[in-house]
């Protein structure tokens, strides 16, 4: 949050045009949590699972926690398909939202 404050900032020590980001969306990792939105990722959880598995010390050897272990992948993708079951698909990514959502799925407004 302090590098997207400061990428504004005109008289930052920094290089190039100050920045304002519109939007930031927090990843929760592992830590308990309450989604603002949820994403399909059903096409997409064999991608998902590759892009985990590029993690291969995480999830070999013995098991740091429940997350860190053999059965890490297992439970980040169990949690997928929790989410998705909400939204009626096979699998859902949360994500986290410090500020309100403005969404209109009926149509424009």
């Amino acid at each position: 949050m302090a590098a997207v404050h400061f990428s504004a900032l005109k008289k930052a020590p920094l290089e190039g045009e100050p920045f304002r980001v519109e939007r930031l969306f927090f990843y929760p990792g592992n830590h308990p949590f309450a989604p603002s939105f949820l994403v399909k990722i059903s096409a997409f959880i064999d991608q998902w699972e590759a892009a985990v598995l590029a993690y291969r010390s995480q999830f070999s050897g013995e098991a740091a926690s429940e997350t860190v272990g053999p059965k890490g992948l297992e439970a980040r993708k169990a949690m997928r398909r929790y989410f998705g079951n909400y939204l009626g698909v096979d699998y859902a990514e949360p994500f986290v939202s410090p500020l309100p959502l403005l969404a209109t799925p009926w149509g424009r407004a």
